[in-house]
């Protein structure tokens, strides 16, 4: 962020770009505002950020092998007895939820094949614990904090 004043920023859209050695992928996601999630990887690896987005087809393909998730899980662990099938299949336009559970950020996870689980945006009245129960998935799951260095510990399957 001290180099920004010499980037040069243009409005957001959908589709593949470059900033300095990295390639990006922006894909508008299902939220109540326009959201991108976004893909960044370089010859090292791949990260992938969902930003705030309900499940929806167009998280799975930014993520597909990504080597680290970072995946927003704001409502909640989402483990209740009952709970519908995610749809995964919708678009972006879906009407809400507009955010995802620790469980379907999992399911994101698995879906896509990453190589680790970094959950995000766990509200601080929510048992952390309880969402990294609820995330199973094959990919190690950790929560995010500040400061964290996230190394997967597998380049993407």
């Amino acid at each position: 962020m001290g180099r920004a004043s010499r980037l040069a920023f243009e409005e957001a859209r959908p589709g593949d770009l470059t900033c300095g050695p990295f390639r990006l992928r922006l894909a508008r996601v299902r939220h109540s505002v326009e959201t991108y999630a976004v893909r960044v990887e370089d010859d090292r690896g791949s990260l992938t950020y969902t930003g705030d987005s309900g499940p929806c087809r167009e998280l799975v393909e930014p993520a597909r092998g990504s080597g680290v998730l970072l995946a927003e899980a704001a409502l909640g662990p989402g483990d209740e007895p009952g709970a519908p099938p995610t749809r995964w299949d919708e678009d972006h336009t879906a009407a809400a939820p507009h955010h995802l559970t620790a469980r379907q950020a999992a399911e994101l996870a698995s879906l896509a094949g990453v190589g680790l689980l970094a959950l995000t945006h766990v509200r601080p009245w929510d048992d952390a614990g309880l969402a990294l129960v609820a995330a199973r998935c094959p990919a190690p799951v950790l929560l995010a904090r500040p400061e964290p260095r996230l190394t997967p510990p597998v380049e993407p399957r």
